[in-house]
């Protein structure tokens, strides 16, 4: 009996360790301060018409003059509030409010010119993950009660104009990665009669390296092509458990299979990406942009877990993600001498099952539409502001577990919207 109920909680222990850990109610995001905000990324490898080309195409570095200093500076609202419904037997007494409501993000690129054909640059920026904290009475909190999972880069970067208008661009990306997890412990399922939940905490970050490289093709002034690819990068994490409040039982079943007090490695990867985007000025007024991308989601779902202690486990966990498609067609209009008008609308695919979306990870396919302008206050200095709306429609939770139990609902209009700032300087 105890080795059954050992096999029991072996499994809805690592269930816990594992409910955190994708994306974190994330994605890797286009908005990081920039003009992608107000296109809704389109023309994203193609556009090229300040540093923030270093992390969207580290070729297009090519194209600016002097040198050039950008800083960005968003704020990203997401309102997703689960409405549960009576088949959830754990209902507490709260939905878990909106667990992301307003998070900060930003960018800092600066390119240097070296001589006519070679530029350098640097970039630092967080486009990948998100944080999440419902209320301690949430309904799910048996699945997640808050999730954190950022990388914050530095991309050193140089570019080389070539013959032919072919410009190539390569950049080394270092990622800082943190995460954070909190679950709540389902004693009741053990004492045998109503118990206060116990609480799980894990927490860690990590250093890894991945690679982002471009191509950008002008075969004409009015015309340009870019090609970027972002490579996966692997964080390994290792979190020791940290459990409070958790019933005897439950610490003495944990302890016989090396869970009470074990160091647990977590590897993640970011999704390696690529994006193809072209860039067409029409007239003097009009410019077209267009952008097609994919993200390599199935791989990131496939996550590697290990128990270091006296009964060692290792598994990897496949969520069943699928990759992604980014889609994107936007319009800049130069409205008058000193300002330009940008527009976009672009759509991202379903990763995930919409019939059973985790209440860690309350996104799947998604518009975008996005607005924004830019203002040439002197020659050497510019200002650019946007905002984008991201619809991602009804998600609908229907999840199931022994110790967890049931746990059925919908996101409804789940959205997030997003405000940015950024300025740049010739400093030429």
């Amino acid at each position: 009996m105890l080795k059954r109920k050992s096999n029991i909680v072996l499994n809805v222990a690592l269930g816990l360790l594992i409910a955190g850990q994708a994306k974190a109610g994330g994605v890797m995001l286009y908005e990081i301060g920039s003009d992608d905000i107000g296109l809704a990324a389109a023309g994203y490898s193609a556009r090229a018409q300040d540093p923030s080309t270093i992390l969207t195409n580290p070729a297009g570095m090519t194209r600016l003059e002097g040198n050039q200093l950008f800083i960005g500076v968003q704020a990203l609202y997401q309102d997703v509030r689960l409405t549960p419904t009576s088949a959830s037997p754990f209902l507490g007494t709260e939905n878990g409010g909106n667990p992301v409501e307003w998070f900060p993000g930003g960018s800092f690129f600066y390119s240097q010119t070296i001589n006519d054909f070679i530029k350098a640059g640097i970039g630092i920026y967080g486009n990948f993950g998100s944080s999440l904290s419902y209320d301690d009475a949430f309904v799910g909190r048996y699945s997640v009660i808050s999730s954190t999972l950022l990388g914050m880069t530095v991309q050193p970067t140089i570019a080389l104009e070539l013959e032919g208008g072919l410009s190539v661009g390569a950049g080394l990306m270092i990622m800082n990665g943190f995460y954070r997890n909190k679950v709540a412990v389902n004693n009741s399922a053990f004492a045998g009669i109503p118990f206060p939940d116990g609480l799980l905490k894990l927490s860690d970050h990590a250093w890894a390296v991945g690679a982002n490289v471009g191509l950008l093709y002008e075969p004409t002034p009015c015309t340009r092509f870019g090609l970027t690819y972002q490579s996966p990068i692997k964080l390994d994490f290792a979190a020791r458990t940290h459990y409070l409040n958790t019933y005897p039982t439950v610490n003495t079943v944990l302890s016989s299979v090396g869970l009470l007090d074990a160091n647990i490695d977590i590897g993640i990867e970011v999704p390696q990406s690529t994006m193809l985007s072209m860039f067409h000025q029409m007239t003097e007024q009009w410019a077209v942009l267009v952008s097609a991308g994919w993200q390599n989601w199935k791989r990131f779902g496939q996550i590697e877990l290990g128990v270091s202690s006296s009964d060692v486990t290792s598994l990897i966990v496949d969520q069943k993600y699928k990759d992604s498609w980014h889609g994107a067609i936007g319009l800049q209009h130069q409205f008058r001498e000193r300002w330009l008008i940008n527009m976009g609308v672009g759509y991202d695919s379903k990763f995930q099952n919409p019939d059973k979306i985790p209440v860690n990870v309350p996104v799947n396919d998604a518009w975008r539409f996005g607005l924004g302008t830019r203002y040439a206050y002197r020659s050497d200095l510019d200002f650019g502001l946007a905002g984008e709306y991201v619809y991602g429609g009804n998600l609908r939770v229907d999840n199931h577990g022994l110790i967890k139990g049931d746990l059925v609902g919908t996101y409804k209009h789940a959205a997030v919207y997003f405000l940015g700032l950024n300025a740049n300087w010739k400093c030429v």
